[in-house]
């Protein structure tokens, strides 16, 4: 058996060694800032590849589907795609259908009443927008799942809305695609816009429209426009990333208590990674 004097001197070595790995690896970084950074990203760019492989073999006659159709542009495709999203499903809660969060079935029952005129899905906005992002995302484009918060429209409730984010090539900018209510937003200009750009805006600045000759508030039944709060709390989540939740504190008093979800928006979005106050 080894004395204690020894065991004393094996683990002494051993820290030793640890230490001038862990500073060899320090120093290697210290010499190239980006390098942990461009690991980072290589390691999301894998990730991103096999989820998108996942979802083309979970669902392969949708890839075929919109891989096949012939398109004047992105534009145009991602237009198509969040029209065959509302078009395609149902939209009251109709609680027989129990798939609604298992977006591979859901996108093949969306295909289904496509294709073979089989019963519609009945999905809420989440299941919407996570299908959408699915479709997009097997079509090789960047997208981000967004909710927007009504909580000073709800005194007992933070009641929410989702949607997508997709980036579109033709324009080089993210824009909103909501196949809950098939609708985008424009600015006065008919530029398409994004969340964090509306979040800055005069409600009057902006508006939703169906296709470029339906716009305007009357779009919307439950008309989102309205209530131009909603756009000052926001959750971001690229798939794979963690929430960026973005709060304006001139609209918002994070200490508020909501009794139905027996929370305040503090600890609503505590299992949040990032929270940005602007």
């Amino acid at each position: 058996m080894r004395s204690s004097k020894q065991q004393t001197k094996i683990f002494l070595f051993g820290l030793l060694l640890m230490f001038l790995g862990s500073l060899s690896v320090n120093l290697y970084f210290l010499k190239d800032t980006e390098k942990p950074q461009q690991i980072k990203d290589a390691l999301k760019v894998k990730f991103h590849a096999t989820e998108v492989e996942k979802f083309i073999q979970e669902n392969p006659e949708v890839y075929t589907y919109f891989k096949d159709k012939d398109f004047k542009n992105h534009t145009e495709q991602i237009n198509f795609i969040r029209e065959w999203v509302f078009n395609n499903s149902l939209g009251e809660g109709d609680t027989n259908y129990l798939n609604a969060f298992n977006t591979p079935k859901v996108i093949e029952d969306l295909f289904l009443a496509s294709e073979k005129q089989e019963k519609k899905p009945a999905l809420t906005c989440g299941p919407r927008a996570f299908a959408m992002e699915q479709i997009l995302m097997m079509l090789g484009y960047q997208t981000r799942f967004v909710s927007i918060y009504f909580v000073n429209y709800y005194p007992d409730q933070i009641g929410s809305h989702s949607y997508v984010e997709v980036f579109n090539p033709d324009t080089k900018h993210w824009e909103i695609n909501d196949p809950l209510n098939n609708i985008y937003y424009i600015d006065s200009s008919g530029r398409k816009l994004n969340t964090l750009e509306i979040s800055y805006m005069h409600p009057n600045d902006f508006k939703p429209c169906k296709n470029n000759q339906v716009c305007g508030n009357g779009v919307l039944t439950d008309d989102i426009s309205r209530f131009p709060e909603s756009f000052k709390l926001i959750s971001f989540k690229e798939y794979g990333e963690d929430f960026v939740i973005f709060l304006n504190s001139k609209y918002y008093t994070s200490e508020k208590y909501y009794k139905k979800d027996d929370a305040t928006i503090e600890s609503f979005f505590k299992d949040k990674k990032y929270v940005f106050v602007f």
